[in-house]
């Protein structure tokens, strides 16, 4: 064999090599952990099966995340919530399976909560100033009983798809209970796909499959909210999830001072101002991350006692209040079955 037949041969074999490897990289079977951003914050997946096509999955996720958000955005003109909210209110408006499915679950919750999960504070989140994050003068008395007489819940009808306002001036502001179905919509997804060893989460709310590893749960980290310029972040408690949901609710990350006084981001329906209890944060478990979040916003305002005497009516709900200034904490009876450990 000459040199030039060699060299060809040689060429040929680095090609085909260069090919395989190309194509084992291209579709690697390896667990994934893949991040993005949406609905301003991020979200995680975790998958311990093995992924064949890892760009594929990520497309797909941010596609499925993009599309919660131009339904029920407040900041999207065309999605389902803005549209409501330009609504006349002699006028019915058709909305998307996804919007009257997370509407009513608020609904229910709404109901369950005494109230106090409700989605249409937009007014009074607008005057406190916490939607764009400017914030003047306190707001005076007068000025947040004419925002409450724009609030409540009762004020919207939905039939199926077709939607209403029954009250004058009604608006939705679903961001308390969308992220968590976002997360549930991307679990969906990934479970259709044959994946069985899944974790998903947006902004701190998450979703696990049953198994990590073979009979082992997933074991998720839920932080103090006690933590400040003297104190550093610690892991109070960890929970192992199977096939549930865990949002935390806080105003250790979101609040402001006036005159001396912290308030929370979180506003009582019933009254028209920020929370100002004991509460430094809740933690529910539940079956759909959509539940979760929206109970966790629920009980930074109901009183400890309150919560877990709904979660213990419902065998599904599971939760962890903190206090702020005793760190005393209170657990409905699933949830401490659920702790896997404890500081």
């Amino acid at each position: 064999m000459n040199s030039k037949h060699q060299t060809h041969s040689k060429k040929e074999y680095l090609l085909v090599l260069l090919f395989f490897l190309v194509l084992h990289s291209c579709t690697r079977n390896e667990p994934l952990i893949a991040r993005g951003l949406t609905m301003g914050t991020v979200w995680m997946v975790n998958i311990q099966d093995p992924v064949v096509d890892p760009s594929r999955i990520k497309q797909d996720i941010q596609a499925e995340l993009d599309r919660i958000d131009e339904l029920m955005s407040n900041w999207k003109e065309e999605s389902d919530v803005c549209r409501f909210n330009r609504l006349d209110p002699e006028t019915a408006l058709v909305i998307s399976k996804d919007t009257a499915r997370v509407i009513t679950s608020a609904q229910h919750i709404y109901k369950l909560t005494h109230k106090r999960f409700d989605p249409t504070l937009s007014p009074l989140i607008d005057l406190w100033g916490f939607a764009t994050k400017e914030r003047g003068t306190f707001p005076k008395p007068d000025e947040i009983q004419q925002a409450l007489q724009k609030v409540g819940f009762e004020g919207i009808a939905l039939d199926g798809r077709i939607i209403r306002k029954t009250a004058p001036e009604r608006s939705l502001n679903l961001s308390a209970i969308a992220k968590g179905y976002a997360v549930d919509c991307v679990y969906d997804l990934l479970i259709s796909r044959g994946y069985q060893r899944v974790l998903v989460e947006v902004g701190g709310e998450v979703r696990a499959s049953q198994h990590k590893e073979e009979n082992t749960a997933w074991r998720i980290g839920v932080e103090s909210p006690l933590y400040g310029e003297t104190i550093e972040r610690e892991i109070i408690a960890v929970v192992g999830l199977s096939d549930q949901a865990l949002a935390t609710s806080g105003d250790y990350r979101n609040f402001f001072e006036y005159q001396g006084r912290n308030y929370s981001h979180i506003i009582n329906p019933t009254t028209g101002y920020p929370v100002a209890s004991p509460i430094a944060s809740a933690s529910v478990v539940a079956s759909s991350c959509m539940q979760a979040d929206a109970l966790a916003t629920a009980f930074m305002i109901l009183s400890p006692q309150e919560s877990i005497a709904i979660c213990n009516a419902n065998p599904d709900w599971h939760c962890l209040i903190v206090e702020r200034e005793s760190g005393v904490r209170h657990y409905s009876d699933g949830m401490k079955e659920l702790l896997e450990h404890e500081n």
